[in-house]
């Protein structure tokens, strides 16, 4: 099946918008319990790793050129590291699915529906991402590009009319608790970050590729998404209030006002949630059944839908949410980060071994 390429620009808002939901809303709560007023510090720190990691991603990518990073895999390895990678990837992207679709309907649950079971928002926030896959790599990318302008506009917005409720002294003191709690908030910083890695499978079907300083702002974008929020919940409730809650950056949509006579605005979180939470599961869907290259329409058609039932199976069984949200803290979060971060470091000893391999072959030529 032909892909049709999409634009560098739609690629990078795929990125900001699945990324930035990760970001923006599943980790903050976490960094907030873990590290307190000092999580700002643990996200400022989470630069360095995430400026390796970009660089990485972009030299993988150099060598990727045009081709599937699953093509270049099987060309250079063997098809056996090709099917590991698939394999891997394809529990990795499955997981992003359920935890997006499950935290997003318990949120949509507590604050504005509910009414509605859970089971009833889950199905048509699956069918609505199951369509988007099956229609394919291009309107997704189309989609983003709708979204996220008003996505970015709204976020200014919420940071300008909250500025007069935030007190910045509550950032300080700084590290009063020693580094730990610092270090501790390391790993889930890292753990939305480090998915700029996904790039490596957008850009086959990207009509031009990223060059370095693209990358690299795109990584400081990401950080921003955390950074925001997170000051911003600290500043406006106080670090020990702002950690008891389960949703930071909704809550700061609650304080909103304009003016008088306006003093509901948490509406707007609705659709910037949803936009995040429909891109990232519809990108994550389609690449679960585009890394095996099922080139048939309707074998590909019934791959989603089989992948979509399996999520949906997991997501209504009834999984607590103390527990869930237990399990993303613990293991999830820091496995994540440990994951993608093992998986670009051999990404990349195996593009410079592949590299090396190329000059030495050139060089006895």
């Amino acid at each position: 099946m032909k892909v049709l390429k999409a634009r560098l620009s739609q690629g990078f808002m795929m990125i900001l918008l699945s990324i930035g939901m990760m970001n923006h809303v599943f980790i903050i709560p976490f960094l907030l319990q873990s590290s307190g007023r000092d999580a700002w510090i643990s996200v400022t720190l989470s630069i360095l790793p995430l400026m390796a990691v970009t660089a990485m991603t972009y030299y993988v990518a150099k060598r990727l050129g045009n081709r599937s990073i699953h093509e270049w895999l099987s060309q250079e390895y063997g098809l056996a590291a090709a099917v590991l990678l698939r394999i891997i990837m394809s529990v990795f992207l499955y997981m992003i699915c359920f935890y997006t679709l499950f935290d997003t309907t318990t949120w949509a649950k507590i604050t504005f529906l509910t009414e509605t079971p859970v089971s009833v928002t889950t199905i048509v926030m699956l069918l609505l991402c199951l369509y988007a896959a099956i229609m394919g790599f291009k309107p997704i990318a189309i989609s983003a590009g709708i979204l996220l302008p008003f996505v970015v506009l709204l976020g200014f917005f919420i940071m300008t009319v909250n500025f007069q409720t935030k007190d910045y002294s509550q950032l300080l003191p700084i590290l009063s608790k020693g580094w730990g709690p610092v270090f501790s908030g390391l790993a889930n910083s890292c753990a939305g970050s480090f998915e700029i890695i996904m790039y490596l499978f957008l850009q086959p079907k990207l009509a031009k590729a990223a060059k370095a300083w693209q990358l690299y702002v795109l990584a400081l974008a990401l950080t921003g998404l955390t950074m925001g929020p997170l000051i911003g919940a600290i500043t406006i409730f106080d670090p020990y209030e702002a950690s008891r809650q389960m949703y930071p950056a909704y809550e700061e949509w609650r304080v909103a006002t304009i003016g008088r006579y306006v003093a509901q605005t948490d509406f707007f979180s609705i659709y910037q949630w949803l936009s995040g939470a429909f891109i990232r599961i519809s990108l994550a869907l389609y690449f679960i059944v585009d890394v095996w290259n099922i080139k048939e329409k309707l074998p590909r058609i019934g791959a989603y839908v089989t992948v979509a039932g399996l999520i949906l199976l997991i997501s209504l069984t009834g999984l607590n949410d103390t527990n869930f949200l237990k399990i993303l803290k613990r293991f999830y979060f820091p496995f994540s980060a440990a994951f993608l971060g093992a998986l670009i470091l051999i990404l990349f000893a195996l593009a410079l071994i592949s590299s090396g391999k190329k000059g030495k072959e050139h060089h006895d030529n």
